[in-house]
C-alpha cells in the first residue's frame, strides 16, 4: 500500500513473490496451475455484450447473448488475436467452431443457437470456450491399438479400439504413461463402483489432469475401446516422479497422499524448489523440520497448503496433505471398536440369503450384499431375512421403517449391527445389506473376477505406487477374463 521508499523509511522489506518458472513450449509437459492460468483466465476474459452467464470453470466457460455468429466469430478472432491467440486453420470435428493457439495452449470457442438463455428471448446464440491447456493427447502411446472406423484423435480427445485384454492394457498403460510424466490417483472422499468389464484412470501432471475410460463398446464382443481426454485445473501440486499412483483431492481444499523413495530431505528440497517454481511462497510460520517428521506450509493467491512429509521405517518418504487420514485406505488405521465389532460381526460369506434369492452380488467395496426376490412384498423379505438372523442370535431393534413399498431394519449383536434395506420394483422385490457388523474376511461364495489395480491395491491394504503392477498382473491371469469359480 505504499511504494518501495516509503517502505524502506519504515524498515519493511517486502515480500519477494516466487517467479513462476519459463515454460518450454516442447517438452510434452504439462503446464503448472499458475502457468496456465497466466495463459488466459477465460473466466474473466472479455465476453460479448448483454452476456447471460450459464455455467462454467476455469476450463470450461459457457454463455449466452444476443449476437449473430458472424458477429461472435469477428469479437473473438479481434479479442483473442490483441491477446497474442493465433486462430488454427486446422478444422477440429470433434470441437467445431474457432481453435486458437497460444505458448503451445489450445482454445475453442463454440457457438450454437440459442433462445430460452437469452433476456427478453430475442434469438441468440450460446457461446462455450474450452480451454484445454498445453497438453496433446495425441502425445501420448496407444496401447495395440488396432486400425477401426471409429478411432479419432483431436488436441484434448483421442478415441481407438485394442483386441488385448482388459487387464494388459490397464497395465501397459499405467507403466507407459507414468514414463510420460503422469501420475495415476485415486480420488478421496468418494465412492465407486467396481466394474469387471471396464476401467475408468486419472491421472495427474502439473495442472492438467488426465482421465481414461478402457470398456466394451457397444458393437463389439472382443474389442475395447480405449478413451483419453485432458482438462484443465486451478489446483495442483507437483508430485515426485516416482510417485508412481497417489490419492488426490482438489473439489475442496487440496489434499493429497503419495510415497517417495527420496528421503525426508531430499524430499523438502523437491518441494522447496517447485513449489517456487509454480509460485508458490514458502511460509517461514509454521515450518517444522525433526529427524523423522517436516511440516512445509505455503501460500499463492488465496490458496495456502501443508505439506507434511514423514519418514517410513522402510525407507522413502510419505507426503500428507490435508486432512485425508478418514478417507485415505494408507493412513486409516483400525480401532480398537473396530476390532471389538469384528469379533461379533457376521461375516458375508455366511450371511443367511433367502431361498429363491437371485442376481445375488457380493459388493467387497461397497461393503454392500445385493439379492433380489419375485413373487414377495418388502414386508414379508424383510421377516423372512429377521428371522433366519435371530436364529444366529442377532435381535431385530424396534425401530425402523415399515411400509409396504419399503422396509428398513437393524439388527445387532453385541457392539455389532448392520442394515436390511428391502424396497419393491417392478415384477420383483430387492434387498441390500451394508453395515460394520457385516465381515470381509472369509472368502465369498462367488467366483473370483479379475479387478483393477486401483481396487487389488485398496484390498491388499497395500502402499499406492506402481511397484506392485507385476504381482498384480501375475495374480489377475490366474483368473478367466470372464470370471471363474472359487478355489
Amino acid at each position: 500500500w505504499g511504494s518501495l521508499v516509503d517502505a524502506k523509511s519504515l524498515g519493511l522489506e517486502p515480500i519477494q513473490r516466487p517467479v513462476l518458472a519459463s515454460a518450454a513450449v516442447d517438452n510434452r509437459r504439462s503446464l503448472s496451475s499458475a502457468q496456465l492460468q497466466s495463459v488466459i483466465d477465460i473466466r474473466s476474459f472479455p465476453k460479448l455484450p448483454d452476456a447471460v452467464p450459464q455455467h462454467g470453470d476455469f476450463g470450461m466457460n459457457a454463455y449466452s447473448a444476443p449476437a449473430p455468429r458472424k458477429e461472435a466469430e469477428s469479437f473473438y478472432r479481434y479479442t483473442l488475436g490483441k491477446a497474442g491467440w493465433t486462430e488454427s486453420a486446422a478444422v477440429s470435428t470433434s470441437l467445431p467452431g474457432l481453435n486458437f493457439r497460444k505458448g503451445g495452449c489450445e482454445l475453442n470457442v463454440a457457438f450454437t443457437s440459442d433462445v430460452a438463455h437469452v433476456a427478453g428471448g430475442n434469438a441468440g446464440l450460446q457461446v462455450r470456450l474450452q480451454y484445454a491447456g498445453n497438453y496433446d493427447v495425441r502425445w501420448l502411446p496407444r496401447i495395440s491399438a488396432i486400425d477401426s472406423k471409429s478411432s479419432f484423435a483431436s488436441f484434448s480427445h483421442v478415441s481407438y479400439r485394442t483386441k488385448a485384454s482388459l487387464t494388459d492394457v490397464e497395465v501397459a498403460l499405467l507403466k507407459q504413461f507414468h514414463e510420460a510424466g503422469w501420475t495415476a490417483y485415486s480420488r478421496l472422499n468418494a465412492s465407486g463402483t467396481e466394474d469387471p468389464t471396464s476401467r475408468t484412470i486419472s491421472m495427474l501432471q502439473g495442472g492438467s489432469v488426465l482421465t481414461v475410460s478402457i470398456g466394451r463398446p457397444a458393437d463389439s464382443t472382443d474389442e475395447l475401446a480405449v478413451q483419453t481426454s485432458v482438462s484443465v485445473s486451478t489446483k495442483s501440486l507437483p508430485i515426485p516422479a516416482d510417485s508412481g499412483w497417489g490419492e488426490f483431492d482438489s473439489s475442496t481444499d487440496l489434499q493429497l497422499v503419495a510415497n517417495t523413495r527420496m528421503d525426508l530431505n531430499q524430499t523438502m528440497d523437491f518441494f522447496d524448489t517447485e513449489m517456487a517454481s509454480e509460485g508458490w511462497l514458502a511460509r517461514k510460520t509454521g515450518r517444522h523440520v525433526t529427524d523423522d517428521k517436516i511440516w512445509l506450509p505455503y501460500i499463492r493467491g488465496q490458496q495456502d497448503v501443508l505439506i507434511g512429509l514423514i519418514a517410513r521405517p522402510e525407507g522413502g518418504t510419505r507426503i500428507v496433505v490435508g486432512d485425508a487420514e478418514n478417507s485415505s485406505w494408507q493412513l486409516k488405521k483400525p480401532t480398537a471398536n473396530d476390532k471389538k465389532k469384528e469379533t461379533a460381526g457376521l461375516e458375508a460369506a455366511d450371511f443367511p440369503l433367502p431361498k429363491g434369492a437371485a442376481a445375488v452380488k457380493f459388493e467387497v467395496d461397497q461393503k454392500q450384499i445385493l439379492f433380489e426376490m419375485s413373487g414377495t412384498t418388502p414386508p414379508k423379505l424383510a421377516d423372512q431375512v429377521a428371522e433366519q438372523l435371530e436364529a444366529l442370535g442377532w435381535k431385530r431393534e424396534e425401530s425402523g421403517i415399515t411400509s409396504d413399498d419399503y422396509v428398513l431394519l437393524t439388527v445387532s449383536k453385541a457392539k455389532a449391527e448392520f442394515q436390511l434395506r428391502v424396497r419393491a420394483e417392478p415384477k420383483k422385490t430387492s434387498a441390500m445389506v451394508s453395515g460394520e457388523g457385516l465381515l470381509w474376511s472369509k472368502l465369498l461364495p462367488t467366483g473370483p473376477v479379475r479387478i483393477s489395480y486401483e481396487t487389488w491395491m485398496r484390498r491388499g491394504q497395500k502402499d499406492a505406487t506402481l511397484d506392485h503392477l507385476e504381482e498384480f498382473a501375475a495374480e489377475m491371469s490366474k483368473i478367466p477374463a470372464g470370471g471363474g469359480k472359487s478355489k
